[in-house]
Formats: structure tokens, sequence, C-alpha cells
């Protein structure tokens, strides 16, 4: 048996209607080392039984056979998904005929006359066809490695995100009460001092404008974490919310165009919407030194439909790594903004594009599929 099959089992099929030209055939493989089963056929129905039992490795095939031959027998494996090496043998046939049979999937063709190199074109093939399914094979393994850490990063998203509610949470109803009551306290201080007692007033006024200092972080950083309004209002409230702290903060024009009032979607579509927009607004308050803002929210039956556009400085995309992560500039963090946004969409079905030139601005577009279960009930 030839080197490469040592130790294991080759099963031909040999498409023949000749004995003769079939007992050559089989005689030039063994000469080569291929002492293995053969089973030769003759009509299409016996190679699609093989074929369906798996009882084949490699298929040899004579150009011409009455009422079949190597085109419709290559047509049949290729319908069967086989994809072992397809060998065509003839006597005699024309460049053409040759060229298109090897377009066509075959991979190789030995004229009857020159049988000494089926051996070793068969012997590179199933060499040949054992690569392709060790790729194959590795590819499957790396799709389900990559599906896996998808739901593993979804999985930790969504807990990231109850945990920033619970936080949210706590810090608005616990410390937001507790610093409520303290400037309460401080007021009805103030107003129980003498007239006398002038510097005490300043300094407890002064600790009242603290509290109310600390009470404004506490909201921010609440609301950055999880704003209440994405759960009490829905998506389209939160966003107008989002324009408004960048107008506030950047001074920037900006525009809000809704398909809808209210959006019915379901929990993870809306957060997932939600972050997006929150991701690119301060990405635009940050550096794109935009003055006009526009975001456009549509719902269809089958899909959000997200546009974040700006008229700001743009983004170079020289300075941004396939993978979307942020490398260039002078002492530059990297940044992962962009995989975290592609990922977060990609992980829901979804699709992320960004369009940019350096002076010309930057719009983001993406689509999430609706999923069957959306709750009109569940805050979007």
């Amino acid at each position: 048996m030839s080197q490469i099959e040592a130790g294991q089992a080759v099963r031909i099929v040999l498409v023949e209607d000749s004995r003769e030209d079939a007992e050559l055939v089989i005689h030039e493989l063994r000469a080569s080392g291929f002492d293995v089963p053969v089973r030769t056929v003759a009509h299409a129905r016996y190679l699609r039984e093989a074929l369906a039992a798996g009882a084949c490795d490699a298929v040899i095939s004579d150009y011409h056979v009455p009422g079949f031959g190597a085109a419709a027998a290559l047509s049949i494996a290729q319908d069967a998904g086989f994809d072992g090496p397809f060998i065509v043998v003839s006597g005699m046939v024309g460049e053409e005929e040759a060229v298109a049979l090897m377009k066509a999937g075959a991979h190789d063709f030995v004229m009857k006359n020159n049988l000494a190199r089926l051996g070793p074109a068969l012997t590179r093939e199933l060499r040949d066809a054992q690569v392709r399914r060790e790729r194959r094979r590795a590819q499957a393994e790396l799709e389900l490695r990559e599906a896996q850490l998808r739901e593993l990063t979804e999985a930790m998203r969504t807990l990231r995100e109850e945990e920033q509610a619970r936080i949210a949470r706590e810090l608005h109803d616990e410390l937001g009460q507790i610093l409520t009551a303290l400037k309460l306290d401080l007021t009805w201080l103030v107003g129980r001092l003498g007239d006398d007692q002038t510097q005490v007033r300043d300094k407890l006024i002064s600790m009242r404008g603290v509290i109310d200092a600390a009470l404004d972080a506490v909201r921010r950083i609440a609301a950055d974490l999880r704003p209440a309004i994405l759960d009490d209002l829905g998506l389209a409230a939160a966003v107008e919310w989002q324009l408004r702290q960048l107008r506030e903060l950047t001074g920037a024009q900006t525009e809000l165009r809704l398909s809808h009032d209210e959006f019915e979607l379901d929990e993870r579509t809306s957060i997932t919407a939600y972050r997006v927009v929150q991701e690119c607004l301060t990405n635009i308050a940050r550096h794109a030194r935009a003055h006009k803002v526009t975001v456009r929210v549509d719902q269809s039956p089958t899909a959000l439909a997200l546009e974040i556009s700006d008229d700001g400085a743009g983004i170079d995309f020289a300075q941004i790594g396939a993978n979307g992560i942020v490398t260039a500039g002078s002492g530059r963090r990297r940044s992962f903004g962009l995989l975290g946004l592609r990922e977060r969409v990609t992980g829901l079905g979804g699709e992320f594009r960004l369009h940019s030139r350096p002076g010309a601005g930057t719009t983001v577009r993406v689509q999430i599929p609706r999923t069957t279960d959306s709750n009109p009930g569940v805050a979007a």
C-alpha cells in the first residue's frame, strides 16, 4: 500500500463499463502500492449507493461510459457532498473537454496510455483531501470556540449590566437619600442659628453646597451606570436625554429623528441600542469637535436601525487596526470602544458599520434584528 495510506483502508470506486480497462486500472493501482478494495460500477444508481453508504474514499471514472460518464459521475459525487479525490481516465478526449472537467471540480486527468501516472496522482490527491478535512475540522473547532467565546462575552455583559443597574439603584436610592437627609439637617441647623453666629452659618451653607455637588455626582454616576429614564420612559426618552447632555457639555446643535414615539423592544436590544448611542456621543464629546450631531432611530417589524452622525474631525482609519482597536497616537492609550460596540451588536446578530474621513465627520450605522419575544411591557 502507498506510504501515505499505510495502516488505513482506502476504498476506491471505479466508474468503468469495460472489464479489460477496469483490470488495467486495478493492476496499475496495485503496482503503485494500493492493494485495496476496488468497487466497479457502470450506472449512476450504484455510484449513488456507494457514496450514500460512505463506502468511498476516491472515485476514478472513465470519461466515456454509455449513458453515464465522468461528467455525470462528478455531478453525482458533488451532489452527495463527496470531497475525496475524483480522477478521470480516458483513452482519447479533447483538451477542451478535459479542461471543462477540471474546472467543474475533477482533481486530475490521466490518459489510459499513461496509467503509470495514476498511482502518484491518487497518492497526491488523497494527501490533499486529508489536508482539506483537517483544515475543515480546525475551522469547525475555531468557529465553535468563537461561538462559545461570544456566548461567554454576552453572558458577562448581561451580568455587568445587571450589576450596574443594581449599583445605580443603590446609589440613587440609598446614598441619595442619606445625602438628602443630611442636607435637610443642615438646613434645619442654619434656621436655628442666632444672628451673631454668621461664621457658623456660612460654614453650614458651604457644607450644604458640598452636599448638593455630591448629590449631582451621585445622580450623574448612577445615570452613567444605568439611567432610570431608560427603564421608566423608554429608548426614545433616554436618547433625547443623552443628546441634551451633549448639548450642555459641548454646545453642539443636536437633532433627534424617531420613527416612533415609543419603541417596543426586548431588554437586550434596548440596552444595546442605548449603549451604542451613549458610546458614540461620548466619543463625539471627547474627540470630534462637532458643531452638529444627528441621531436617527427607526423601527421596522424586523429590525431596529440606528444612525449617529456628526460633522466633526472624523477618524483616521490608519490609526485603527483590523480588529477595531485604536492604536496610533503619541502616548495615547489603546481604545477598545469600536471593538466593544461591534461585539455588542454582532452578539445580537446585527450589523455595525462606520463611515468616516478626517475632517469630514463620522457616521455609525447599526442594524439590530428584532426578536420574536419582544415584550411591549419591557422598558425600551
